[in-house]
């Protein structure tokens, strides 16, 4: 068996910090994400038993691997002993007082489908699966909506109330190489889809790898050419589209052509990630990573017939992350976190 460790930024030895978190893995996790209340995990899929107390008459000799394994599930249907075979969902909450069984808990997929991603955040987890399903759950425990994908899925990411999902439009890329990926930005309280569009924020020939949530919940995207994108919806609510801007192009900042960025988040104006070197694509696992902030410019054009300052890029990205923040800011009123007044 494996540990699970969870460490906190605001530690314990801060007022109020968390204290690190370990327990474990039973089951074998190939996915986990880290939430407001929780962490959710997910397993691939579990081995079938060779358990030959099903095949007491010897019905499967002489049959095909997958077709001995599809009579022995007739056959443990038919006894009552059937159990899922799909992966096992974990969340295992942070601060709730009593016993972990009353507090944590676990789902188990039908029979062969497997978690290809999750994401968690207030008051709601979710998992994308191998059926081009999205699950959501309460962080009680409690099942939610299933909902059909538009394409196969891509990946999930979440904060606050938001998930954003993207999936493929097409699983052919473009001529030149570029993903045709489209998104969905959904409440993952009840459901219900906010925005959805396209994933047009590529580099020509660059595929998608990062996504995330600013804080406030602005939907954010890197390509392989280290370009970040963020998505401005605007403050209309009447329209659940956006255009994607380029908020940072990373590959100016790089010293070496080997040199990567590992984005971590978007927030306060800055790109939060870990410099990679030679080439490596992620931070090594075994060690704890030294993050740094590249500050966020969007690449304006130089006008050469008079002066342009840093100011004409700050105010069009202000401007920008304004209506952003007021879009979060009328969800906050609407649940009765923030007075409309402020």
């Amino acid at each position: 068996n494996n540990l699970v460790d969870i460490s906190f930024h605001d530690n314990a030895g801060l007022v109020g910090g968390r204290r690190p978190i370990t327990f474990t893995d039973n089951v074998g996790f190939i996915l986990g994400t880290l939430g407001d209340e929780g962490g959710l995990f997910a397993s691939d899929l579990m081995e079938e038993e060779d358990d030959d107390d099903f095949d007491e008459d010897g019905l499967t000799a002489g049959l095909s691997e997958t077709t001995r394994k599809a009579v022995k599930r007739s056959q443990k249907k038919l006894n009552g002993n059937d159990s899922a075979k799909g992966s096992s969902v974990y969340f295992h909450r942070f601060d709730t007082f009593g016993k972990t069984s009353d507090k944590d808990w676990v789902y188990a997929l039908p029979d062969g489908e497997r978690v290809l991603g999750c994401a968690t955040g207030s008051g709601w987890c979710g998992v994308m699966t191998s059926r081009r399903l999205l699950r959501l759950f309460t962080v009680g425990g409690i099942q939610g909506p299933i909902i059909w994908l538009p394409g196969e899925p891509v990946t999930i990411v979440g904060r606050d109330r938001f998930m954003a999902v993207i999936y493929h439009r097409s699983m052919s890329p473009m001529q030149d190489g570029t993903q045709l990926l489209g998104y969905s930005i959904i409440d993952g309280v009840n459901g219900t889809t906010v925005a959805t569009g396209d994933v047009s924020a590529l580099s020509p020939g660059a595929s998608l790898t990062w996504a995330g949530f600013t804080e406030s919940c602005a939907l954010t995207v890197m390509d392989s050419d280290g370009m970040l994108s963020l998505l401005a919806r605007p403050n209309n609510e009447l329209s659940s589209f956006g255009n994607w801007v380029p908020f940072l192009d990373t590959v100016g900042l790089k010293k070496s052509i080997s040199d990567n960025f590992w984005p971590v988040e978007v927030n306060g104006g800055r790109l939060v990630c870990v410099l990679l070197r030679g080439g490596k694509e992620h931070p090594d696992a075994a060690r704890r990573p030294v993050t740094t902030t590249l500050k966020l410019r969007m690449p304006m054009a130089t006008c050469l017939s008079m002066k342009s300052g840093v100011e004409e890029e700050a105010s069009v990205r202000a401007n920008i992350a304004l209506d952003q923040r007021k879009i979060y800011d009328d969800v906050l009123v609407s649940e009765g976190k923030m007075d409309s007044e402020d």
